[in-house]
């Protein structure tokens, strides 16, 4: 996985842990993502499940699985445990975009995961301050390692 992605750069951690560039990886997201910009391989147990999601909803896409293309917080993306994914079509980065169907769209995604027997962490921070109380997915919460908003499923 790491050869055959070109966005992969050396050198980066996750969880403070090396890339670990050994073991069964699995193509997870052709032929939908370039792999000149977003790698999406990961391990044989969360390929299984993202399978298992894609049959439930197939409105996402991998924004970032293995290896990992910047410094994540989480160390499942060094071993490709986890990925970050996002709703397709993107949802609009402007808050005052984002319509009632935009956030059903993102709830049935979130039950789709878990249906699929992903944990989810909603990183669509930019939707905070507008994100329903009621809604069935985590709220928001943004890390530093966090780039846009996205879903991380492990």
């Amino acid at each position: 996985a790491c050869q055959s992605c070109t966005a992969y750069r050396q050198g980066i951690t996750a969880g403070g842990q090396p890339i670990q560039c050994t073991g069964l990886y699995i193509n997870t997201n052709l032929p939908v993502n370039n792999p000149s910009t977003t790698c999406s391989y990961a391990n044989i147990i969360t390929a299984q499940k993202l399978a298992r999601l894609r049959q439930i909803n197939s409105n996402w896409v991998i924004s970032e699985g293995f290896p990992p293309t910047v410094e994540h917080l989480d160390s499942c993306h060094a071993n490709g445990a986890c990925v970050d994914i996002v709703f397709n079509p993107r949802i609009p980065a402007d808050p005052a975009q984002v319509t009632q169907q935009h956030f059903q769209q993102l709830a049935d995604l979130c039950t789709a995961a878990r249906q699929a027997g992903l944990s989810i962490t909603n990183e669509y921070y930019n939707l905070k301050n507008v994100w329903p109380s009621f809604h069935s997915c985590p709220p928001p919460s943004r890390f530093s390692s966090t780039t846009s908003g996205n879903f991380h499923l492990e």
